[in-house]
């Protein structure tokens, strides 16, 4: 039986990050990856959180008052998922060309690799997140083409939807 991993719980670099980031610049608590299935077909995703803790320190310049996360910080929260999502896809065997049953979840911990962030298509922001909010990055990967994958992005907090896009990563 398979469980999110949780940062707490990765024991893949010193950080305890998720990501190749350091601690602090990791946008990510928990990730699990999941498939989804349509009738037409059957692709890989990953559901990742984030707790935005009031004392995260964008919060006391974005907007004093008024804080919210930047816009630019659910990206790369999107982003990071996009890249776990991607390392462990590629870590998984390529003898279990099966893929899980939707909902299904499959723990592995992926040898962490710099990706870049080559280019975000259509992003929109349709809700505030706000200190004491969990982040939820739905993230499936759409196409792998070469060096470079795209993804689509859905983050919400509860039932609300807060931004959406398509991003795509590059191997360097």
């Amino acid at each position: 039986m398979s469980s999110t991993i949780s940062a707490a719980s990765s024991s893949s670099c010193a950080s305890a990050s998720l990501t190749p980031h350091g601690p602090g610049f990791s946008f990510i608590d928990t990730v699990e990856m999941v498939s989804t299935t349509t009738a037409a077909d059957a692709k890989t995703a990953a559901r990742a959180t984030k707790f935005l803790d009031p004392a995260l320190p964008f919060f006391a310049h974005h907007f004093p008052g008024q804080p919210l996360m930047p816009g630019v910080l659910m990206i790369e929260a999107a982003a990071q998922t996009a890249g776990w999502l991607w390392s462990t896809a590629s870590a998984a065997p390529s003898s279990d060309a099966s893929v899980p049953a939707a909902g299904a979840k499959k723990q592995v911990q992926p040898q962490l690799k710099a990706l870049h962030l080559a280019s975000v298509q259509g992003f929109r922001f349709l809700s505030p997140a706000v200190p004491g909010d969990t982040l939820l990055m739905e993230v499936t990967l759409d196409k792998e083409l070469g060096t470079l994958a795209q993804f689509s992005a859905v983050l919400s907090v509860g039932n609300r939807r807060v931004a959406e896009g398509r991003l795509t990563l590059s191997r360097p």
